[in-house]
């Protein structure tokens, strides 16, 4: 019962979910970016106005050039562009880690199983999917070289196996991985619930708040992201870059609670299958 296998999904996953966040910050720091690009060339011209065109600092396009480019960068140290005109950004940025969240979960799901059933960890397995297969369906996962994991998800008859919210993500890890999750709660799953709740709104109400949205995270009362604002019909649902930063930390500590869980589950196994052998 090799963990190397086990490892190497993790570095890979968590890996991809890393560098799709820092896709999401490329955009949440699109601005900054620009200023910076901006900021480089005026230095630029402005070494290249004294060394080759000798012009003396005290010369009035000098001054207007290291007046504008202190300008710049003031709106850069200060974000007064991006609180000013960027909350959008912010809100499409949420809903682009949501997305991301689910897909990682849904990478993890796949090749993770795959895992469990090389190492014949599939006692349990029977009262967690109903799978059934026409003949054509059968020969065309073989060629497509489809792993279980694709399979379970694409062919299960009763859709337990799904990542719609916390709670059915939850359900889908405990049944197949046997790791308990639903026994405890975590700020960081109560940030991810406002999160994919706050996603929802964004979408399909325009970020404008409602009694559904209002109601929904009454299950993510134990969050310390927006736990002091107090919501209202009516009222525009904003974030901030702080706010984001605190979201993104905690999908990465769900996501590694998931993997230490599963080495937890191969550790026992292991040490189990050992005592068996001894005896």
């Amino acid at each position: 019962m090799d963990m190397t296998e086990l490892n190497k999904i993790r570095q890979e996953i968590t890996d991809n979910f890393n560098a799709n966040l820092e896709e999401v910050n490329k955009l949440l720091n699109f601005d900054t970016n620009v200023l910076e690009n901006v900021i480089e060339k005026l230095n630029g011209l402005h070494n290249m106005a004294i060394e080759r065109l000798k012009l003396h600092e005290n010369h009035d396009f000098m001054k207007k050039m290291v007046n504008t480019t202190k300008e710049i960068e003031n709106i850069r140290d200060h974000g007064s562009v991006n609180q000013c005109y960027y909350s959008t950004i912010n809100n499409q940025c949420v809903v682009l880690l949501v997305s991301h969240f689910s897909a990682t979960l849904h990478d993890l799901f796949r090749k993770v199983i795959e895992v469990y059933i090389n190492n014949s960890f599939t006692e349990h397995l029977d009262d967690v999917a109903k799978i059934e297969f026409t003949v054509k369906e059968l020969i065309d996962h073989k060629q497509d070289e489809k792993c279980i994991g694709d399979i379970i998800l694409d062919k299960d008859k009763t859709k337990s196996v799904n990542f719609q919210d916390m709670k059915s993500t939850k359900r889908v890890f405990d049944s197949c991985f046997q790791i308990n999750l639903l026994k405890n709660i975590s700020v960081h799953e109560e940030n991810v619930i406002f999160a994919q709740t706050a996603r929802h709104n964004i979408v399909h109400n325009g970020a404008i708040v409602n009694q559904q949205f209002i109601t929904r995270i009454k299950a993510a009362s134990g969050r310390n992201l927006k736990q002091d604002v107090e919501f209202e019909d009516g009222q525009v649902l904003k974030f901030n870059q702080d706010e984001i930063e605190i979201l993104e930390n905690s999908m990465k500590e769900f996501v590694s609670d998931i993997f230490n869980k599963i080495e937890v589950y191969f550790k026992n196994k292991k040490e189990t299958a050992s005592v068996i052998c001894d005896d």
